[in-house]
């Protein structure tokens, strides 16, 4: 005996997290509301709309590229270590609160200023560190740069708060120096989740594995992107970051807090290099 209509219904809404509004009217008409936005997904982007789409995307991550003022941030460091290779057993390992500063070359440098939230005079915090977190994440030649090689591909569309957003895979080719002489060739998978409608990075994700006799396993870094303001102008730049690092049974995670973006000293201008 075939279901009722109503139970057609009711197990449609539960399948796809819909709720019924009722209006007024005597007839007593039910209007489907849909609230989640996969529902009706909205078709992939042909080649040439996957091909623009890229473009902006490109565009908008790239476009600091020598067009920033000098500026300073904090950075606040969660330090944390697990033996077990378990999820949930990670053991923090010390707070560290730093201060960023940017220069003109494109170079950065940091001070450290507290460890564990007291004042401290060493320079290094010693341990596993990281670098380069901010300044790849500002300009992400290590995703668009030409030296990376990147390959893109469509994964799906997104609705948040009413503006579209893109989600694309990528692979691409990156290098490190662990010992600062001897260069390594790594494997560079991830996805960049881009809102086409306000033309702005959202959220990247990255993992990279090296060769044989590499150092370390794989190294995974998310990073997140929000309205900043220095100077009066409102910026897209990091705002937090989590870097994930495999080094023989033991598993590493930096949790990273970007805040108090100001600028630096006289108008002056960031320049990197191309990466071409």
């Amino acid at each position: 005996m075939p279901p009722a209509p109503g139970e057609v219904l009711l197990k449609l809404m539960r399948a796809h997290r819909l709720r019924l509004a009722i209006t007024s009217a005597p007839s007593l008409v039910f209007t489907v509301i849909v609230t989640c936005p996969g529902v009706f997904a909205q078709p992939a982007p042909d080649v040439a709309a996957l091909d623009a789409l890229l473009v902006r995307m490109k565009a908008s991550a790239m476009r600091y590229q020598g067009h920033l003022p000098d500026f300073t941030c904090t950075e606040v460091t969660v330090r944390k270590e697990d033996r077990s290779r378990n999820p949930t057993n990670w053991r923090t390992l010390d707070t560290l609160e730093e201060l960023v500063s940017f220069a003109s070359t494109g170079h950065i440098s940091k001070t450290l200023v507290k460890k564990n939230g007291r004042p401290t005079t060493k320079k290094k915090p010693g341990g596993l560190i990281e670098n380069a977190v901010l300044s790849a994440a500002i300009v992400p030649l290590g995703i668009f740069g030409a030296k990376a090689q990147p390959k893109f591909d469509w994964d799906h569309w997104q609705t948040r708060s009413e503006h579209r957003i893109g989600v694309i895979v990528y692979q691409a080719v990156g290098e490190n120096y662990p010992d600062g002489k001897t260069r390594y060739e790594l494997k560079v998978t991830g996805r960049i989740i881009f809102d086409d409608t306000a033309g702005n990075l959202i959220r990247t994700e990255s993992a990279s594995v090296g060769p044989p006799g590499y150092p370390f396993g794989e190294v995974r870094v998310e990073t997140d992107y929000a309205p900043v303001t220095i100077s009066d102008r409102e910026l897209i730049l990091p705002t937090r970051a989590v870097m994930t690092t495999v080094r023989g049974k033991r598993r590493y995670q930096s949790e990273i807090q970007f805040s108090g973006y100001r600028k630096y000293q006289a108008d002056t201008t960031i320049r990197f290099e191309d990466g071409r």
